[in-house]
């Protein structure tokens, strides 16, 4: 697509153009363990031309999605919209959230933890071996999830 700068007929290419293929197969009946569409996309190369100001707002988006993950992980301890003009549940919702953080760092630290890690560290190894040679029950893979959810 272009963007005219200024006036007249003047164009600077945002995208220059770009080929490729598109494989796409949609399932008519749709079962549950399966996606209903599959898409291949192939494209050798897409060449992207931005200015300083338009660069600098793709930083700022990204910089404003990183304050959200941090903030996110307190909104359960936010009040709630009614009690904005509470002082003390704004209080305690940031006792809580700096509780929550410390003692979540304290945690990480504590020689019982290692040693949980490791034992879940050990185990989630040998079940991704059992899933690379299909040798691993359904059990076994919801294993695999959890304990890849659990070491994250």
């Amino acid at each position: 697509f272009c963007l005219s700068r200024g006036l007249g007929d003047v164009y600077k290419r945002q995208v220059k153009p770009l080929s490729g293929f598109l494989h796409a197969e949609i399932l008519r009946d749709p079962v549950v363990s399966k996606p209903r569409a599959i898409l291949d996309l192939n494209v050798s190369s897409i060449d992207l031309n931005l200015d300083s100001e338009q660069f600098q707002r793709i930083l700022d988006v990204f910089d404003n999605f990183s304050l959200y993950a941090k903030a996110f992980q307190y909104l359960r301890f936010r009040p709630e919209p009614s009690q904005k003009l509470k002082p003390h549940h704004w209080w305690k919702f940031a006792i809580d959230s700096v509780t929550h953080t410390v003692s979540k760092e304290a945690r990480q630290w504590t020689w019982e933890n290692f040693k949980t890690r490791k034992q879940q560290r050990e185990k989630y190894i040998n079940l991704w071996i059992k899933r690379q040679k299909f040798q691993a029950t359904p059990e076994e893979q919801d294993q695999i999830k959890q304990l890849h959810i659990d070491l994250e």
